[in-house]
């Protein structure tokens, strides 16, 4: 499934509290320490989230797996909370009721397409890290942001990387391949709905997505005997050259941001 906002804000939180203002980490300690370090380990734990999902759903009903899965997140949630003496008291009502709702959505669009046998568990990883290009889709129509050329190269990049994957076995694929992109725009539509999620937020997400489809890919040959064919790793390829893109292009400063500055 697409990576998880709970764990994305809680590294941007905690952790931008320990590192040094105005310049970025270089040491391994550094990094370790930092916001990106603990992105980094984060992927690594969706990566295997998402190995256990499908292990899980040789046994279980992939919605037993995802409720198991979103109470323990609850029940962490909870303790971090408490521990921090954080309040969870809403505050925008109607902010959180559009993010639970295609929050949840997202969830059993991604949980189904996990737990199928129908489809490489690396395909469906490769297919739900397009979420932060949907944010870029709809960045534009729902918050007003401009998406120039490299953007419009990096939304075609995700849809020929999509059909790379998707097309040698579309014929049992395509219906759970649906599923998954469609978690993944529902959960690009979570992240704009949260403190309206802009490109530039996006970006941390974009650049690290392609950890988690490579970690996926690697566990996966050796558990499930995957062995990704041209086309699939080309998708993939295709999928992570675009995030990265993604994430160049949202930190480059507008041009009118230029002119002010000059």
């Amino acid at each position: 499934m697409a990576p998880e906002l709970f764990g994305i804000h809680v590294t941007e939180d905690v952790c931008a509290r320990n590192e040094p203002k105005g310049r970025s980490p270089t040491s391994l300690r550094e990094i370790v320490n930092s916001a990106i370090g603990w992105m980094l380990l984060a992927q690594f734990f969706f990566a295997a989230m998402n190995v256990c999902t499908r292990l899980g759903g040789r046994d279980l009903r992939w919605a037993e797996v995802g409720a198991a899965r979103f109470l323990v997140g609850a029940l962490v949630a909870g303790a971090l909370g408490w521990y921090q003496r954080s309040s969870l008291r809403i505050t925008d009502g109607n902010s959180a009721w559009r993010r639970s709702i295609f929050g949840a959505l997202s969830a059993l669009c991604t949980f189904y397409a996990l737990a199928s046998d129908r489809i490489a568990l690396g395909d469906v990883a490769t297919l739900s890290a397009t979420a932060p290009i949907f944010v870029a889709v709809l960045s534009g129509p729902l918050l007003g942001e401009r998406v120039g050329m490299r953007m419009t190269l990096a939304i075609s990049l995700v849809f020929g990387g999509v059909v790379a994957v998707v097309g040698p076995s579309f014929g049992t694929a395509a219906p759970v391949a649906a599923v998954a992109i469609s978690g993944a725009i529902l959960y690009a539509l979570a992240m704009i709905w949260l403190r309206a999620y802009s490109l530039h937020r996006a970006a941390p997400l974009a650049a690290l997505s392609g950890v988690s489809i490579v970690l996926t890919h690697l566990l996966a040959v050796p558990i499930f005997g995957e062995q990704p064919g041209a086309w699939q790793a080309a998708g993939s390829v295709l999928v992570m050259g675009a995030s990265l893109m993604l994430a160049q292009s949202a930190h480059q400063p507008a041009p009118d941001q230029i002119r002010s500055s000059s």
